[in-house]
């Protein structure tokens, strides 16, 4: 197994590892429908982490206290010893020896348990630590791009022609005056440069400028009283390296900048960029401080792009210890005194204090917040080590979390990512009340196990021996998903093939059952030629809940792509209009799929005719009117394949607005014309970003073949992240389809001469 594919396995086994049953079949399902070696590895990981194993460990740790298991002794000592026990036991009669057996069982099995929980523990604990680095990790880099486009952005404002001149025509008024406040002829050039910059950023901003005796000559933020004024010894060496040629950034503070700023001056810490500016010959002859007013509010909206569960905070501070980005506890920080409740967010400053106990849950600090210990994460980060702790520890509201952090040593600011570690493990406690009570269950335990595999060896027993279920014979064993088989199969009267998905007995729970139904209704109401047809639905003598559909001998668009690499504009038009028709009647019935993606779009032939496109799989299928207390997917999961979800569902994850299938069908129109995925990353979280940040591609940017532009465009508006920037349904995606005139049809014997030729591979 590569690095890669280890790490999807740590991925996705955080992912269900707390969830309980059948919403842990479903996501694996979703997840691991086009890769079986995943699977197969997280089910692996996933059997270590659940009780039954350990009931059935115990079938194997019974101890037989016959006297034919004993041994010659080696030694005198042993040999007494194994006597007196078989002498003590033998003593005990029948049922003596079987209350002995069944605690020795009992301890046995807790001890297992115990170093079973023990080794699980520590693999949740890497695998929480991996997703913390990433998460904290992408947020870095978000940061570090966002920051080297500010600092190119500043860099082309002091390429400005208009503002060198007016720059070089102040610095000549300026270089011989001693005084920089009795030079009125300044006055004008300091309104000019104003007005420029205001022109190139687009709206006011402030800004500063000093010369190359580090004197300020310019400045907006003070009104003037500065001009004229020496550099600290610090701002000194700022200047040093930006008339060297270098930009710099930092973030500004009161005590935090190039020229002493006056107590009564109000600063809100926000960036400044510090970048050269030079004449027409390419020499530095000053440098402009270029104040982003709005720095704060852009990082908080990278940082709550991070925002994930009812906890995950992503937040960024100074070597102060103070939070520069914004917090989604402020009402708790409020309640417990750390802030005021004010509306100024001068005042409102949120430092990286350890309270000494959970402030949510009534615990009251002494003396002045002020006066508090940093956090541990933040002694760590501020002396310069980065890491991770998933042990847990108390952050500034008292409450134990998890979490990871870095700190950029050339910004003077720490990026940290937190969960509250209740929310991280909610299993913790549970796990230990189940420790302590499975001495206690462990004999009922063992019998259901053995009763229940007995009951599903009788079920095998019948599946292998007839191969029947009411009037279909199954023939073999097609596919297999989180919750259910499907096997091929022939009824028994009409001799008609059909396809049969059994619920695994297993998911015979409440939510399984009704997911199960919700897919046999939600198909059945579906009538069109290219979505697949459902046949019957009930329930075997065994309670084994069955699914008939119609017979599909076709490829996914999936294998589709493998075949041909890219698939030409023109047959895939001919086959999105088909996806198109099947979404159409959906949507007109009111439900939305929810997971529409390659592996769940079919090719095949019907009737003679070739390139028929089948649309399977609704169950996510749900009405559109459906309220969030009817769900019956967890509220915590997002359902769906992460390459194929619309954006919007990121943030309401209830949404059942058919747009988000249009979303996905452009995905799959990417898919098609380029052979890659519109979303694509090594991991969860980098998915994630991408489909909430990242502006959409073209189909014709990846892809050497020729794309006619208004199908381009109409696959790029389909990604769209506003759901309001995409066509309004699937007719009108169909219309736009039908008036792009430059793509040549996809004829019928094209169609034929590809299966011919697929046929005989």
């Amino acid at each position: 197994m590569t690095p890669n594919q280890y790490g999807r396995v740590k991925e996705l086994f955080l992912r269900v590892v707390d969830l309980d049953r059948g919403e842990r079949e479903r996501v694996l399902e979703n997840a691991c429908a086009d890769d079986p070696e995943l699977r197969a590895a997280v089910d692996s990981l996933l059997e270590h982490d659940d009780s039954r194993t350990i009931i059935r460990s115990a079938e194997t740790t019974v101890a037989d206290f016959s006297p034919t298991v004993l041994t010659a002794p080696r030694r005198n000592l042993f040999g007494a010893g194994v006597e007196h026990w078989w002498q003590f036991t033998h003593g005990l009669g029948r049922q003596g020896q079987l209350a002995l057996g069944g605690l020795i069982s009992c301890l046995l099995l807790a001890l297992i348990g115990f170093l079973v929980q023990r080794y699980i523990g520590q693999l949740r604990k890497e695998v929480r630590r991996e997703t913390l680095n990433e998460i904290v990790d992408s947020n870095v880099l978000a940061l570090k791009m966002w920051l080297d486009h500010e600092v190119e952005k500043a860099e082309s404002w002091a390429r400005s022609n208009r503002l060198r001149q007016s720059v070089g025509e102040l610095i000549r008024i300026t270089d011989d005056a001693d005084d920089l406040s009795q030079t009125p002829l300044a006055a004008p050039i300091h309104f000019k440069i104003r007005s420029e910059i205001t022109a190139l950023a687009g709206r006011e901003e402030h800004f500063a400028i000093w010369d190359r005796r580090y004197r300020l000559i310019a400045d907006s933020i003070s009104g003037g009283d500065r001009i004229g004024h020496n550099a600290t010894p610090w701002g000194s060496s700022i200047l040093a390296s930006v008339f060297e040629g270098r930009s710099e950034l930092f973030p500004l503070e009161k005590d935090r900048s190039i020229t002493p700023l006056d107590e009564s001056t109000a600063v809100i810490p926000h960036l400044a960029i510090v970048t050269p500016l030079r004449n027409a010959d390419g020499r530095v002859i000053a440098a402009l401080q270029i104040h982003d007013s709005t720095s704060r509010e852009k990082a908080m909206r990278i940082t709550q792009a991070f925002r994930l569960g009812e906890s995950g905070e992503t937040y960024v501070f100074d070597r102060d210890g103070q939070v520069l980005s914004a917090s989604r506890f402020d009402r708790q920080l409020e309640q417990a005194g750390l802030i005021p409740t004010t509306a100024d967010t001068s005042v409102r400053h949120i430092y990286l204090h350890d309270p000494g106990g959970d402030t949510t849950a009534g615990y009251q600090f002494e003396g002045p917040a002020a006066a508090l210990p940093l956090t541990k994460m933040a002694r760590m980060c501020l002396s310069g080590n980065d890491g991770s702790d998933v042990d847990g520890y108390r952050d500034f509201r008292g409450v134990t979390v998890v979490g990871a952090w870095r700190w950029l040593d050339d910004l003077q600011v720490g990026v940290a990512t937190e969960f509250d570690a209740d929310e991280v493990d909610p299993s913790a406690g549970v796990t230990r009340v189940f420790a302590l009570a499975v001495m206690v269950q462990s004999g009922l335990c063992l019998c259901i196990a053995i009763g229940s595999y007995y009951s599903i060896n009788r079920l095998r027993h019948r599946f292998g021996e007839d191969q029947k279920l009411g009037q279909y014979r199954l023939e073999k064993q097609i596919g297999e998903g989180g919750m259910g088989k499907v096997f091929k199969a022939q009824h028994e009267l009409l001799k008609r093939p059909t396809a049969i998905k059994l619920l695994k007995p297993q998911f015979s729970d409440s939510d399984s059952i009704a997911r199960f139904q919700r897919e046999a209704r939600s198909a059945s109401q579906l009538e069109h030629f290219n979505t697949v047809r459902v046949l019957d639905y009930g329930v075997s003598e065994e309670r084994i809940f069955y699914l008939v559909m119609e017979y599909i001998d076709g490829l996914t668009l999936s294998h589709l792509v493998e075949l041909e690499t890219v698939i030409e504009p023109s047959r895939a038009v001919f086959l999105l209009r088909q996806v198109l028709y099947s979404l159409r009647e959906a949507h007109n019935a009111g439900l939305v799929h929810r997971d529409l993606k390659p592996g769940n779009v079919m090719i095949c032939i019907r009737g003679g005719t070739s390139d028929v496109v089948k649309v399977l799989d609704f169950g996510l299928a749900k009405p559109i009117h459906t309220t969030t207390s009817q769900l019956i997917t967890e509220s915590h999961l997002v359902a769906g394949t992460p390459q194929y979800l619309a954006p919007e569902r990121l943030h309401d994850q209830g949404t059942n607005d058919p747009r988000s299938d249009l979303f996905s069908f452009g995905a799959v129109a990417f898919f098609l014309l380029t052979g890659r995925n519109a979303v694509d990353g090594q991991s969860i979280a980098e998915i994630l970003h991408q489909l909430a940040n990242v502006p959409p591609s073209r189909p014709s940017e990846y892809t050497t073949q020729s794309i006619p532009a208004a199908l381009d465009d109409l696959v790029f508006r389909c990604l769209s992240k506003d759901p309001n920037d995409r066509p309004e349904s699937a007719q009108q995606l169909i219309d736009q389809l039908d008036g792009i005139t430059d793509i040549p049809v996809w004829s019928e014997s094209q169609a034929d001469r590809w299966w011919a030729k697929y046929r005989q591979l």
